[in-house]
């Protein structure tokens, strides 16, 4: 048996985060502007900063020349660990969700993150992972959901190149 699937999911969170090296140093690519195609329309992402604690994200879905869904991103720098906050909105601003989805980081690497919700099976997604192709110019972002399938959790994936 795995000891890794048996241990509660704070206890993962917190032994991950314990050799995580607290910084913005690993995430320095994720800033600018990036764009893909996906949910019938165009995707885009912008990152800036990192300011002070925080790098502040957007999320853009533009189907036929009209926005239908916005994000506000935020990933912020605490005391023991990185969090991630977003929130949904409707294109007139309407939210999505009562308060921002939270969530831990699990890892980070020089080319790729994960964060993982904090409030299992309440809020969607289960987890956020992002991966950097230096080469190519190119960032896939792919998006846990909470479904299980025989062969794992659903998931999709969203690839932008920079701008």
């Amino acid at each position: 048996m795995n000891l890794l699937r048996t241990l509660p999911l704070f206890i993962l969170l917190f032994l991950s985060n314990s050799i995580v090296a607290q910084s913005f140093q690993d995430m320095d690519w994720l800033r600018g502007q990036w764009e893909g195609e996906a949910f019938g329309g165009k995707v885009f992402e912008n990152w800036a900063g990192p300011y002070g604690d925080e790098m502040t994200g957007t999320f853009q879905l533009v189907s036929e020349d009209k926005t239908s869904i916005l994000e506000f991103m935020v990933i912020r720098l605490g005391a023991d660990t990185m969090e991630f906050f977003f929130n949904h909105f409707n294109s007139d601003l309407q939210r999505w969700e009562d308060s921002p989805i939270k969530m831990g980081l699990l890892y980070s690497r020089e080319n790729e993150f994960k964060f993982i919700n904090l409030v299992e099976g309440k809020t969607a997604p289960r987890s956020l992972k992002y991966t950097y192709n230096p080469e190519k110019r190119s960032l896939v972002v792919v998006v846990e959901e909470w479904e299980k399938t025989s062969a794992g959790y659903e998931s999709f994936s969203v690839t932008y190149q920079k701008n």
